[in-house]
């Protein structure tokens, strides 16, 4: 697995300079473009699960995370008419939320209702600022204008949060509420590596599609309500579309 993670780098490494070079010896043929887009990933959140898995056995109603939403905004410089640097930030969030209900008894006697309620959020939201290149080939199949191959270094800020609202009732007594809030950050580096076809709309409007695979582990956070070991990983196949408008 790390052998393969050393070669994709690689790979990456190689088209990030070769794309530098083509733009110290080239001039532009295509206009720069901006883009936004939105995406669904996959994850491993291994560590997170593993904790939903150990509170399942109090009663815990909660679904593992699989995956999480992302939104990015990037910008493509065009070096030679097959390869542009590309630029962007993200945010990606992935979350799970859960009930439980503990039901006990009191010196008010069993037909009075006694219970405490939890409402249980748990996941990491990711912060991504990205470097790379891009590769285009013009293309005619379905329509499409470009295809773009993508590979870029990103930078990651994480946040892991376990946040929740206790909720204790007795029907005669009382009821007591309380809330919790617990958040931890860290950074990390990864990469990842897409398939872009875009398709034309106008002139200066593109639809862009697309999927591809995030290599995403942060660690080394430093909380308490966290083991040390534990890992916020958002790796995984990723899906994505938008737009694109071309500045020239």
């Amino acid at each position: 697995m790390n052998k393969r993670i050393g070669n994709a780098a690689i790979l990456l490494s190689l088209l990030i300079f070769y794309s530098g070079n083509a733009v110290a010896q080239m001039t532009d043929e295509r206009p720069k473009q901006i883009g936004l887009n939105i995406g669904y990933g996959l994850t491993a959140m291994d560590d997170v699960n593993n904790g939903i898995e150990l509170m399942k056995s109090s009663g815990l109603d909660q679904d593992k995370i699989s995956g999480g939403t992302s939104i990015r905004a990037q910008m493509l410089h065009p070096s030679n008419p097959n390869y542009s640097l590309v630029f962007g930030i993200g945010y990606i969030r992935a979350i799970s939320k859960g009930t439980i209900k503990i039901p006990y008894t009191t010196e008010y006697g069993p037909d009075v209702v006694s219970a405490i309620d939890m409402e249980h959020q748990i996941g990491g939201s990711l912060i991504l600022i990205q470097a790379g290149a891009t590769y285009s080939k013009p293309v005619s199949f379905l329509r499409m204008r470009y295809l773009h191959i993508i590979g870029a270094f990103n930078l990651y800020h994480g946040t892991a949060y376990e946040s929740g609202k206790v909720e204790e009732d007795n029907e005669i007594a009382w009821t007591q509420y309380m809330d919790y809030t617990n958040k931890a950050s860290s950074f990390g580096f990864g990469f990842e590596a897409s398939i872009m076809p875009v398709w034309p709309l106008s002139i200066k409007w593109q639809f862009c599609g697309g999927f591809g695979y995030r290599y995403a582990p942060i660690s080394g956070f430093d909380a308490d309500f966290l083991d040390d070991d534990f890992t916020l990983d958002f790796s995984g196949i990723f899906f994505n579309c938008g737009i694109l408008y071309s500045l020239e």
